[in-house]
C-alpha cells in the first residue's frame, strides 16, 4: 500500500502533460468514440444486409415488387426488413447494434462526469 503525505494533491491535467511529456487520456471518452464507431458500422451492415434481402425478394417475386432494380420502395422495404430481422443473423446484428448504442451513451455520460 502506498502512503501519501498529508499535503498530497493529484496533478492537474496541464501539470501531468508537463511532467510526463504527454497528455493524459480520457479512457471513457475514447471508449465512447469507439463504441459510436461500432454502432455506425453495425447500422451500415444492417442496411446493406436488408438491401441484399430486398434483391433476393425482388428476384423471387418480380410481380409483387415492380420497383426498378436498385430501388427499394413501399412493400419491398417493409418485407425485406421484416425478413432480415426475423432471421437469426438479423436478430443478432440488431441486438449488437442496440448494445453498442447503449454503450456509446453510457460511456459518453461517464466521460462527462
Amino acid at each position: 500500500m502506498i502512503n501519501y503525505p498529508k499535503n498530497y494533491a493529484p496533478l492537474a491535467e496541464e501539470e501531468m502533460e508537463y511532467t510526463s511529456g504527454g497528455l493524459s487520456i480520457n479512457w471513457m471518452a475514447l471508449g465512447s468514440t469507439v463504441m459510436g464507431l461500432a454502432t455506425s458500422m453495425l447500422a451500415y451492415l444492417n442496411v446493406s444486409n436488408i438491401a441484399g434481402v430486398a434483391v433476393q425478394l425482388q428476384k423471387k417475386d418480380p410481380e409483387k415488387y415492380p420497383e426498378p432494380e436498385g430501388t427499394i420502395n413501399g412493400n419491398l422495404i417493409i418485407d425485406s426488413t421484416l425478413t432480415y430481422f426475423s432471421s437469426v443473423a438479423g436478430i443478432g446484428m440488431g441486438l449488437l447494434n442496440i448494445a453498442a448504442g447503449v454503450g456509446t451513451v453510457y460511456l459518453g455520460m461517464k466521460s462527462g462526469s
